[in-house]
């Protein structure tokens, strides 16, 4: 099985699995304040910390219900590993895309995840906030995002604003 099937469905089953059995010992703890986050919980969420900053985008809609929550939780899990999957196929094949322009938007929006992460790493309160594995692991993956696609982004872009003959390298 490749690699961008096989993380995904892992990753999605973990974090099932995690947040199944972190309900259950949240049940058994009294809610005070501030509120009770499973330890379970906080390592599903630190490991797929871009998710939470996407799905911390639903509580601002209407609709933010604890189970369509989870369901957009879960669907995010799937493509942030499918799309690691996915790079980490493309560099072990040493795979160039045809087209750069595609690739640079792709990273473009990596590196606007990755400074987004490292914002709310540094200004979050609540549940993302001090005291949590959230905080550590939003800051870990913004350098991460910000590192592998920051540096490939300003290469390509500095290779189209010189010109594709002067470096000699067409697809890197």
């Amino acid at each position: 099985m490749k690699l961008r099937y096989a993380l995904p469905i892992a990753q999605v089953f973990l974090s099932v699995a995690l947040f199944a059995y972190g309900d259950r010992q949240a049940s058994h703890v009294v809610q005070d304040s501030p509120p009770y986050m499973s330890p379970l919980i906080e390592v599903c969420l630190a490991i797929n910390a871009p998710v939470v900053v996407g799905v911390s985008l639903l509580h601002w809609l209407p609709c933010g219900h604890l189970v369509i929550g989870r369901l957009a939780f879960f669907a995010g899990v799937f493509v942030l590993w499918f799309v690691v999957g996915l790079e980490v196929e493309s560099w072990r094949a040493k795979r160039h895309p045809a087209s750069i322009l595609p690739r640079q938007a792709a990273d473009f929006v990596f590196v606007l995840v990755g400074v987004t992460c490292g914002f709310l790493a540094i200004k979050a309160r609540g549940p993302t906030g001090e005291g949590t594995l959230v905080r550590p692991s939003l800051l870990v993956w913004s350098c991460a995002l910000v590192g592998l696609y920051g540096v490939r982004f300003i290469r390509h872009l500095a290779v189209r604003i010189a010109g594709p003959h002067s470096s000699g390298k067409h697809n890197e």
